[in-house]
């Protein structure tokens, strides 16, 4: 992503792979693939490295905590994309939390019963269908050769 005055942004990502990804191997590609483009790179201002987790089981029922976002199995692990999920969840849970915390002057707010009604407002069950679906998205995609690949990200992008 071209910045200013001939500076240039450049990110290099592995969306699914069984075992993951390491930085390092991320890293290596990156610069591989800068010098098949043929562009030297003369100075890293800022590097990043960060790993979200995509796919995989949903949160336990009866944990207390109440994550949210890509602490909270909310990343499409097909594309890595959680916006959408996320502002459509959002209202639902803090409604819910919101509520149990009112309660009255003379008890204290359940907050086990609090966790488990915020968790039971995001993964309803056709949330936990189109969760499932999109796990078996990645898993398709962790199947796929390159050619299969290349052809699904150029339909999707």
């Amino acid at each position: 992503m071209p910045l200013k005055d001939n500076r240039i942004f450049f990110e290099e990502t592995s969306l699914v792979a069984r075992p993951a990804v390491s930085f390092q191997d991320c890293k290596d590609r990156c610069f591989r693939r800068l010098d098949h483009l043929g562009i030297k790179v003369v100075d890293i201002e800022e590097e990043e490295c960060c790993y979200i987790p995509m796919g995989g089981p949903l949160p336990a029922k009866d944990q207390r905590v109440v994550a949210f976002g890509g602490a909270w199995a909310m990343v499409h692990p097909s594309t890595g994309y959680n916006l959408c999920r996320n502002m459509m969840g959002a209202g639902a849970v803090a409604k819910v939390i919101a509520e149990g915390l009112k309660g009255d002057d003379s008890t204290q707010p359940n907050l086990d019963r609090i966790a488990a009604t915020a968790y039971h407002a995001m993964w309803c069950p056709s949330n936990i269908s189109q969760q499932n679906f999109a796990v078996f998205g990645g898993e398709f995609l962790m199947k796929q050769n390159v050619e299969g690949l290349r052809g699904f990200f150029d339909g999707f992008f």
